[in-house]
């Protein structure tokens, strides 16, 4: 729960965004949800409403990085392998879209690639997506995955992510993650066995 004014303005602008998106969601709208007044804002944020999604997607990337971190160290301690590390990691994201903070681990792309937010949402997206990899791979090496395996498997598993949160928007259930789950299992232990055949398409992108 958000304490600080800060705080307050950040998770409410996360939630607002990812609701709507960045272009619709007005400064009064973030003010009004977070409680504080006006002349708060542009006192935490000077660049005012893209600075304020800017800090808005770096909050939500936290939590990713935080779920992902939890379910590979529940893993390792149930002695689970690293398929069922993924296994957690999507049943993780089901779990968050149930409770009431969902939107503040909804993907970050719907909000910074919006064409009206300026070229800057670009670049922050790209560090965001290096950070949630960055982790996924560091995890990955405690199971005995390479670098190289890990990085595709963690290209893949963000794609279906996003599908996932997208088609649990639109059926309001959790379902598409269970699912991706599913669709994860077979691929993760191809990319391992060295046999997916798109394994060398998904490279570099």
């Amino acid at each position: 729960m958000a304490h600080s004014t800060y705080e307050k303005l950040v998770t409410a602008a996360a939630v607002m965004f990812h609701k709507q998106g960045y272009a619709v969601t007005s400064i009064s709208e973030i003010l009004e949800l977070a409680g504080v007044p006006r002349g708060s804002l542009y006192h935490h944020f000077p660049g005012g409403k893209q600075a304020l999604a800017i800090a808005a997607a770096w909050q939500s990337s936290d939590l990713v990085v935080t779920l992902i971190r939890t379910s590979f160290e529940t893993a390792r301690e149930e002695g689970k392998d690293f398929k069922e590390a993924i296994r957690l990691i999507c049943n993780s994201f089901a779990s968050k879209y149930e409770s009431e903070d969902r939107w503040q681990y909804s993907p970050v792309s719907g909000m910074l690639l919006d064409p009206t937010g300026g070229e800057g949402f670009h670049d922050v997206t790209q560090a965001i997506y290096r950070v949630w990899r960055q982790v996924f791979i560091a995890q990955s090496k405690t199971f005995g995955v390479t670098d190289e395996q890990a990085l595709l498997i963690a290209k893949k598993l963000s794609i279906i992510l996003e599908g996932a949160w997208v088609m649990s928007r639109a059926t309001e259930k959790s379902d598409p993650f269970f699912q991706a789950a599913a669709f994860m299992m077979p691929c993760t232990k191809a990319i391992l066995a060295g046999d997916d055949p798109d394994c060398g398409q998904l490279v570099g992108r």
